[in-house]
């Protein structure tokens, strides 16, 4: 009875037997794998054992009358890790853009695989069974490297390593100042910008009253007496992100 004594799970493996009788009669060969198969007839066969685990194969062998004999070996399954064989990750992206990232592994026959995509900027890791597609959004600029781990049953893990550039986007001023104010009123313009990433943005004043100041992302001023006869007044603002981007509005 020759079985090997390990093999790898998804593998194929051939096992084979010999018997004698002393009256010659034609023998049955019937194999029990131990891992719940149905059993298989033949001197020399071929099985595949779909998950890890020690595993008692039983051989009987039978003549015409019945009359039965017994062996059997242990064969011990090894697990195979999981194998990452594609993983697209664009090289560069904005902030604030979604992206779409997409992986495929192949594992042993009966495993399930867990993909768990790490992104590498302190947000939390996306992780589920088959997670072959998903999406994330980068809020600031910078390299990050996005680690992806692949988890079969038996806790196996392979991982793979890209980098993406992500680019700042600047902000943009979207609101219009109001061009009047009364004498003795106040002027407020509270500043609206769009901005993708999750930038400190300042709000700074180029131009404008001696008097105007910016508080809090908005323009303050109150038009006294004394200033009537000096205007009109060319105001003038910056927007900048931190990061080297700007807006101006005049």
């Amino acid at each position: 009875m020759l079985v090997p004594e390990t093999v790898d799970e998804g593998t194929s493996v051939q096992v084979s037997a010999t018997a004698t009788h002393p009256g010659n009669d034609n023998l049955t060969f019937t194999w029990d794998f131990g891992d719940d198969t149905p059993v298989q007839q033949g001197q020399q066969l071929t099985h595949t054992y779909s998950d890890t685990g020690t595993f008692t194969v039983t051989l009987r062998v039978e003549d015409t009358q019945q009359a039965s004999a017994v062996a059997t070996r242990q064969i011990a399954v090894e697990n195979v890790p999981p194998v990452i064989n594609q993983l697209f990750v664009p090289e560069r992206t904005d902030e604030g853009t979604q992206e779409r990232f997409t992986a495929r592994a192949v594992g042993a026959i009966s495993d399930t695989l867990t993909y768990r995509w790490n992104w590498g900027d302190g947000l939390p890791a996306n992780e589920g069974v088959e997670l072959t597609t998903v999406s994330h959004t980068y809020t600031n600029n910078g390299h990050f490297q996005i680690t992806l781990t692949v988890i079969d049953d038996d806790g196996t893990q392979v991982t793979q390593q890209r980098t993406i550039a992500v680019t700042n986007v600047p902000p943009r001023i979207t609101s219009a100042p109001p061009l009047e104010v009364g004498l003795g009123e106040d002027y407020l313009y509270a500043v609206q910008i769009e901005d993708p990433g999750e930038d400190v943005l300042r709000v700074q004043l180029t131009e404008g009253p001696e008097s105007m100041a910016v508080v809090q992302g908005q323009l303050q001023w109150h038009l006294d007496v004394e200033d009537v006869n000096n205007g009109p007044w060319q105001v003038g603002i910056v927007v900048s992100d931190g990061d080297g981007g700007s807006d101006t509005q005049s």
